[in-house]
């Protein structure tokens, strides 16, 4: 067959650790890093080293497995860009759950199709995005914990009184998973042509994606 001319097409030199987890690839680069700043808050000038996200990223971890997250749940975040948003993505992976994304600018029932979609068990708020759907999730019973990032508001959970175990990143294990089969994300198309479908990525479609970027 010919190749089409107005495709890119990739190389075939792609390096890939063996474990194929993306939770325990990105902790170990975090770590690589040491004292720079990993996270900024623009607003606030609020700075998290990489040390420091490798170490909350272990305890969202440990937390979350002390919940009952376990391989196959999914955790998804509705909130603005806070700093606690990247520990919670990479925290979720090495726990071995799956992270699912809700954009806090969607209409109710765009909303609600999603969680109904991916049926998370635990769902992380910004104060204002819970005030915008607490009525809309409440009727959701696969939803076992709301956190708040910030103070706890009804019947939620604080992100402080949520993030209650501890370790060092040197004393830390990542869930195994099987890199090849078990789904990191699910994403959502634009729903353009219907209603929005939930895409899953596999760890190894993930690692390939950043691998690829790395190399460009």
């Amino acid at each position: 067959m010919l190749k089409n001319k107005l495709y890119l097409y990739g190389g075939d030199a792609i390096t890939l650790p063996a474990h194929l987890h993306v939770g325990k690839f990105m902790l170990n680069k975090f770590k690589s890093f040491g004292t720079f700043d990993a996270i900024i808050n623009a607003a606030t000038d609020e700075r998290m080293t990489f040390n420091e996200l490798a170490e909350q990223i272990v305890n969202v971890a440990l937390s979350l497995a002390h919940i009952g997250v376990k391989k196959g749940d999914v955790v998804s975040i509705c909130s603005e860009n806070v700093m606690e948003f990247l520990p919670v993505v990479y925290g979720t992976l090495t726990a071995g759950a799956t992270f699912s994304p809700m954009d806090v600018t969607f209409e109710k029932a765009a909303l609600l199709h999603r969680l109904n979609l991916v049926r998370p068990k635990i769902l992380f708020f910004s104060p204002s995005g819970y005030n915008k759907y607490k009525e809309s999730v409440k009727s959701l019973t696969f939803i076992e914990s709301i956190i708040i990032f910030g103070e706890s508001i009804e019947k939620t959970i604080s992100f402080k009184d949520f993030l209650t175990q501890h370790a060092s990143v040197e004393d830390f294990e990542v869930a195994p998973v099987n890199g090849s089969e078990d789904i990191a994300l699910i994403l959502f198309s634009s729903g353009t042509s219907g209603v929005s479908k939930g895409i899953k990525l596999s760890l190894l479609n993930w690692l390939i994606y950043i691998q690829e970027k790395d190399d460009v």
